[in-house]
């Protein structure tokens, strides 16, 4: 079994810290030792004292380390626990380490501040004649990203001839003809190479995904992956850059066990839904907490540059996350952005270009012929099957005489002064639709098309392709000493989306320095800057309320050309003008923007700038203590531009474009501003005492933020080109509110590890908050942890196909203060900030001040808190395969809750009261897998699959809450069943003589309406909105300069209220459905393969299917959630014209989607409950997911 070797880091880290980082990557290497180091100024004949009695080789480099300015690093074949007696007085280095080497059989060498101890021994001049037939080899070993490995092992195989690269990643070495050479460094797949007598052997190493000796940065630091007892997943910038979002969350979906990622909005700008372990509380929100460089995060998520993202690190359980305490209910997500790294200055363009559409289709509606005897045939029915006593010719007569007057408001006059209708027809003056006596019409053969299809295809004029482009530049190194680092970045976005007008624009720009002053001071600092505009329409669901039979746009009465603007020469959108039925809200009801309005056009315009600063300073004390102080400032700012056109609408009138509505426009305006101060403070200090490792840490921190919010309202806006509330001429508006929050923190960690193989961890922290009473202010959570690598026992150090195995287990808590109401429709509602305090609003009366309360006082609310279990084995077995499962359970109690007051004890506006109420448990199993399939110089071939379970359950309610509706969907809140469980009557099918939807009672009879329906007794549990199972597989693949990968992405379990269901399969006034969800419709007594009821027109309700079971799908879907190919041109063609890397690439995202829902043209990713009502996301207005395509190019100079 391979050891874990251990290399030299610099006197100014931490020892522990010195065998964390010698492990990492050389990239990662470069930039801490440049952060902690100085640079090698004295030479190998440096004086030093080495004074020791049988201790180990380790305690001695890192003596040597403290009094000089030396790293050492060596091969995997050192044992840094081998022990030797050392008694040199102010010696120098070279004797120290001849003296050294000659007691422990190695050979060193200097370059620069680096020694390099190797256990292959130097050959001598003269060699046998067996050696003398070898051949020499020389080469270079560098990473993916072309980085040279410092330190990896070159051996030949099977013997124990090698030599490990120098600083550049170069290495020679003599071999036998025929020998393999085995390249290997930690944190690499090995790789080997048979040698045929080329004299350059160059390597490329790839990482191992079960790196063990990673560090990733946990809560106020950083440790090794080995020794972590808590669960967290680590997400790589490598990953991230696949994926095409407007920001991070989208591209986490797929990436991590037990973090759920909903993209449930389809317009640019909109920001993923992230659900980590399920939810903890009654609200339903799930926000985990953000952590950007240390520092909790109060911004838009989408204003950070994901090219300045490093590393994403999820904690999951209560060890890793219990140290945020209050704040980490929903678990935190730790963002770590870039920093410079030492060498030469380098400059990193990354250019992207694509485009956007649906991810799921659009049905394609009933074209006008269709309508038309779609509403023929409903009328028909209405007087032979619903009235009755109509002969079918008689129906057939009462549908042609009511037929134009359900489409039409009435004829019009043409120029010539005739009467006609306004459609997608040429007029003719005779019935439209005929029959043939027995109730089945067909449309008038003499009735031929004056328009266009693309002239009543609202979908298609609404979505369009349009151009998406992503730009970002940086610039990092380091000064010539290594001492001080650099990154710097700006970036632009600009994402149109494919509906109407809508549109994100981001511009940032990122700067980060830090500094070793000396070797007891290090400071730095970071600026982040972001501005946003965002122009969103929000009424795509008004698309389903549109008719073939009329246009987006206005025709003119003589039906043969459309009307323009007399402004702007473009063409005018109607508003029902000819066509009953309109909806009332437009789809292109607001294509303005606040920032290009030439037109005169509703508009619905945001923007943001955001700032983020910090600074820190660190100190370096004797006995290996460290003070780190940091302090961070946000200022947060968003603002939203409202304007209901004074030109358009449906009072519009001619000359187009300059004549004003009666009642002219309205402007409304909000601002909405957080600065919030975070400082911390900690003290850590970190020792070894031969095979024990102590860790500890303990500090202070405080968070505070002031909210300010206004808000202006005005009408009567009668002039062009006016959108500011002081055009507006009545009805003025105008609020303002503050708010302020402060969180105090007392916080205090140990972590322990015994020789690597046994490690212990124990947390606490002290939150007081502003929210409870003085007497419940205080909140105190802890957690403990533990884990055994079993691997490092020497019963299994002989196995070899464990390359590790380990256990480990946590418990702790966490806790919430946030008190965020739960709306009668089950979604969340607003913060209460002040949650045991009274609160009184004015009332005044006859001009007579007044006072009236807005909530009642709770001076008993306490802390809701988290307790979470968490047992796992993580393993890496036959070099191939390696893997995590956990077990996982959170429960919850205490929960925070508003609880709705009865009528009769309700006064002024308080309707409720805030208090503790309830218990919520999450639990589930999370796999995790990897497999290298091939790993060879020329093709690599990897598969990453997880699968993450959920059960969520209320536990315990102390009063009923029962029933509740979003919209248009019942749920029920109870014992035993999760936070959103369908409930609804089942649907019996389609009665074949009658037509009509039927249902069963809880007796098991069948009625035909939903009136005769008891909720309490005949509604039965569908199910939960929330998936049981949800995951992804992951192939990676790269063959000699390509790269390819693809995820497929799955959702398994959850339930889904389908509205598209209902609504665009609804025949009526001003609608056209989609075709093929009416096809097989009811037609006549006897038809048993009838999907959907009979077509009435004006008693449609009489026989549609009402709310049922029918509409809430097994939400199971499957996705291809990614593909993205590549080509990196040839070092050799690079080097000629200056450039270092260069790579080209494709990607796609939500290529495909399989699922139920697509059936009816619903995107499977919902809100949070599952109700589909007027759109996918719990915001409302917007569909679901949408499909990228992204062309681009990385350059790197």
């Amino acid at each position: 079994m391979n050891k874990i070797p251990l290399s030299g880091f610099c006197p100014a880290l931490k020892s522990r810290h010195k065998h964390l980082f010698r492990i990492m990557r050389i990239t990662y290497m470069f930039l801490f030792a440049a952060i902690f180091c100085l640079h090698a100024e004295n030479a190998i004949s440096q004086k030093i004292t080495l004074q020791g009695d049988n201790l180990s080789l380790k305690d001695y480099l890192n003596t040597i380390e403290k009094q000089t300015e030396y790293l050492f690093i060596y091969d995997a074949g050192v044992n840094v626990n081998k022990k030797i007696s050392m008694n040199m007085v102010s010696t120098s280095i070279k004797e120290v380490l001849d003296n050294m080497s000659s007691q422990l059989g190695l050979s060193y060498s200097q370059k620069g501040s680096y020694i390099v101890l190797s256990s292959y021994k130097v050959k001598e001049t003269s060699v046998p004649a067996v050696a003398q037939q070898k051949k020499t080899i020389t080469g270079v070993v560098t990473d993916d990203m072309g980085e040279p490995i410092i330190g990896a092992n070159v051996i030949e195989k099977g013997t124990t001839n090698g030599i490990i690269t120098d600083m550049d990643g170069k290495f020679t070495l003599e071999i036998a003809p025929g020998a393999i050479v085995q390249v290997s460094y930690i944190g690499y797949n090995t790789q080997e190479i048979k040698f045929t007598g080329q004299k350059v052997i160059n390597v490329t190493l790839l990482e191992n995904s079960q790196d063990l000796d990673e560090v990733i940065v946990v809560a106020y630091g950083s440790t090794k992956k080995s020794s972590y007892t808590g669960s967290a997943s680590v997400i790589k910038t490598e990953q991230l850059e696949k994926f095409s979002g407007t920001g991070f969350t989208d591209a986490l979906q797929g990436l991590s066990t037990g973090v759920n990622v909903t993209v449930d909005a389809n317009n640019p700008g909109a920001e993923a839904r992230i659900a980590i372990r399920g939810i903890t509380n009654m609200s339903g929100t799930t926000t985990p907490l953000y952590i950007v460089d240390g520092v909790p995060y109060d911004g838009s998520l989408n204003s950070i540059n994901p090219n300045d993202i490093q590393s994403l690190t999820v904690l999951k359980d209560a060890a890793a996350s219990s140290l945020y305490g209050s704040r980490a209910a929903n678990g935190v997500i730790i963002i770590t952005t870039k920093i410079g790294k030492e060498g030469t200055p380098k400059i990193s363009v990354n250019a992207g270009w694509g485009t956007s559409d649906n991810a799921v289709g659009y049905g394609k509606k009933a074209d006008p012929k269709q309508t038309l005897l779609l509403y023929w045939e409903g009328l028909y029915n209405d007087a032979y099957y619903y009235t009755g006593g109509y002969s079918k010719q008689d129906a057939a007569n009462y549908a042609n005489e009511r037929l134009m007057g359900k489409v039409f408001h009435s004829k019009v006059s043409d120029s010539n002064g005739n009467s006609i209708y306004v459609s997608p027809f040429k007029h003719i003056d005779e019935n439209w639709v005929l029959n043939d006596g027995n109730g089945n019409p067909y449309i008038n053969p003499n009735l031929e098309y004056a328009w266009k299809e693309s002239d009543w295809d609202w979908v298609g004029t609404y979505y369009s392709r349009k151009l998406r482009q992503n730009y970002s530049v940086d610039l990092s190194g380091a000064t010539a000493n290594g001492k001080t680092k650099y990154y710097t970045s700006i970036g632009f976005l600009d994402d149109k989306g494919y509906g109407g007008k809508d549109y994100y624009k981001r511009y940032s720009f990122n700067a980060n320095v830090s500094s070793d002053i000396n070797k007891w001071l290090s400071m730095g600092g970071n600026v982040r800057y972001s501005y946003s505009r965002q122009n969103s329409n929000g009424q795509t669901r008004a698309l389903n309320y549109t008719s073939t039979l009329s246009s987006p746009y206005l025709r003119n009465t003589d039906n043969t050309d459309w009307v323009v603007s007399e402004k702007t020469g473009k063409r005018v959108y109607q508003y029902g003008k000819y066509t009953t039925g309109y909806f009332g809200a437009h789809p292109f009801g607001s294509l303005g923007d606040y920032w290009d309005n030439d037109n005169d056009e509703s508009f619905n315009s945001s923007d943001g700038t955001e700032i983020n600063a910090s600074y820190y300073a660190q100190l370096t004390l004797p006995y290996d203590i460290k003070i780190k102080s940091m302090v961070n400032v946000g200022d947060n700012n968003s603002r939203s531009y409202g304007y209901s056109s004074a030109v358009w609408g449906s009072q519009q009138s001619e000359p187009y474009g300059f004549t004003i509505l009666p009642g002219g426009g309205n402007a409304s305006r909000s601002t909405y501003q957080v600065m919030s101060v975070t400082n911390s403070n900690i003290l850590s200090w970190d020792k070894e005492f031969n095979q024990h490792h102590l860790n500890l840490l303990v500090g202070q921190e405080t968070y505070s933020y002031r909210t300010q919010y206004t808000y202006g309202y005005g009408e009567g806006i009668y002039q062009l080109g006016q959108f500011e509330i002081a055009s507006a001429s009545d009805y003025f508006q105008a609020s303002s509110y503050s708010d302020r929050y402060a969180l105090m923190s007392w916080i205090a960690k140990a972590d322990y590890n015994f020789n690597d193989r046994y490690y212990g961890s124990v947390s606490y922290r002290r939150d007081g908050s502003s929210r409870f009473s003085p007497e419940n202010r205080w909140g105190n959570f802890w957690s403990v942890g533990g884990s055994w690598r079993l691997s490092q026992e020497k019963y299994l150090e002989d196995v070899d196909w464990i390359d590790n195995l380990s256990l480990r287990a946590s418990y702790g808590t966490s806790g919430n203060d946030r008190l965020i109401s739960r709306q009668s429709n089950g979604k969340a509602g607003s913060e209460y900030l002040y949650a045991y305090q009274a609160v009184y609003g004015s009332d005044n009366l006859w001009n007579q001040a007044g006072l009236k309360p807005l909530t009642f006082a709770a001076p008993d609310l306490h802390w809701e808190k988290n307790k979470q279990w968490n047992v796992a084995t993580d393993f890496s077995l036959f070099g191939w395969l390696n893997g995590t499962f956990e077990y996982y359970t959170r429960g919850s109690d205490g929960l925070l809750y508003f609880l709705d007051f009865p009528l009769s004890a309700q006064v002024g506006d308080v309707t409720g009261k805030n208090v503790n109420l309830g218990n919520i448990r999450n639990s589930g199993v999370e796999l995790t897998l990897g497999f290298s399939i091939f790993n060879t110089k020329k093709f690599q071939w990897r598969i990453d699959a997880n699968v993450s379970t959920l059960k969520n359950e209320v536990t315990y309610l102390p009063t009923k809450v029962g029933f509740w509706s979003n919209v248009v969907a019942y749920y029920k809140l109870e014992e035993g069943g999760s936070l959103y469980d369908f409930w609804a009557p089942r649907f019996a099918g389609v009665d074949a003589e009658t037509g009509y939807a039927t249902y069963y009672k809880a007796d098991g009879s069948v009625v035909n309406s939903t009136s005769e329906l008891v909720r309490e007794e005949d509604y039965v549990k569908i199910g939960s909105a929330l998936p049981k199972a949800y995951g992804a597989v992951t192939n990676s693949f790269s063959f000699k300069n390509f790269d390819a990968s693809f995820m497929l992405y799955y959702s398994l379990g959850g339930k889904m209220y389908c509205y598209n269901k209902s609504e665009l399969a609804a025949i009526g006034s001003g609608r056209s459905p989609v075709w093929d969800l009416v096809k097989d419709r009811w037609t006549e007594p006897g038809d048993a393969d009838a999907n959907t009821p009979v077509n009435f027109f004006d008693n449609r309700s009489k026989a549609s299917i009402g709310y049922s079971d029918y509409y809430i799908l097994n939400n199971n879907y499957l996705r291809l959630r990614n593909l993205t190919i590549g080509y990196s041109i040839p070092k050799s063609i690079l080097a000629k014209i200056g450039i270092e890397r260069a790579r080209v690439y494709f990607t796609g995202d939500n290529l495909l989607t399989f699922g139920e829902a697509t059936k009816y043209y619903t995107d499977p990713e919902t809100g949070i409950s599952g109700n589909t009502y007027n759109g996918n996301s719990d915001s409302e207005g917007y569909g679901g997911g949408r499909r990228l395509y992204m062309f681009g190019v990385n350059l790197v100079f």
